[in-house]
């Protein structure tokens, strides 16, 4: 009875795996996958975010145009354009320049930041008045800052949840 009440550390447990046979691996729908273990490394075959995209409604500007920009002196810029969700923007922000831009929506080259909505005023179809300057990259996320392409997203042996298999399903992955 008292072989029952050895304890063994975790380094001489770990040990003993060698002794067991892998078991086989096999391929299942990701709708069917929760609770099973992750046989091979599964690795990003693209960037996420695939573009730099907005986290904000609001207009994407090149940061350096609102420098200074304040309620009492506000910035002024142009609006040339705006990019809806899920829309390739067909045109470029120049200095001085905004587009209007929806939370998740792809930045147009030449912006790498966004002005909130509540901080700016349209004076009329063209003409916005920007209250509050921002820095660069700030209410964005950059191309591959969740995932670089060829990154690991999830290590073989890991036990699938609910969070690994939206991951799984963000990049496509179905089985």
């Amino acid at each position: 009875m008292d072989a029952f009440f050895n304890v063994s550390d975790i380094d001489e447990v770990l040990g003993l795996t060698s002794r067991f046979a892998a078991v086989e691996s096999e391929d299942i729908p990701l709708a069917d996958a929760m609770g099973r273990v992750i046989a091979a490394d599964i690795r990003a075959d693209d960037d996420l975010p695939a573009f730099q995209r907005a986290t904000m409604d609001g207009y994407a500007v090149n940061a350096a145009s609102t420098y200074g920009a304040s309620e009492s002196n506000p910035a002024y810029v142009t609006i040339v354009g705006s990019v809806s969700m899920g829309e390739v923007p067909e045109m470029a922000v120049g200095p001085g320049e905004a587009v209007r831009i929806s939370t998740g929506g792809m930045l147009p080259d030449g912006a790498d930041s966004v002005v909130m909505v509540e901080h700016v005023e349209a004076l009329d179809e063209t003409t916005l008045e920007v209250y509050k300057s921002v820095a660069p990259g700030q209410h964005t996320v950059l191309k591959g800052e969740d995932f670089e392409k060829g990154e690991t997203l999830l290590p073989a042996g890991r036990r699938l949840r609910a969070q690994e298999t939206g991951l799984l399903a963000a990049f496509g992955i179905e089985t």
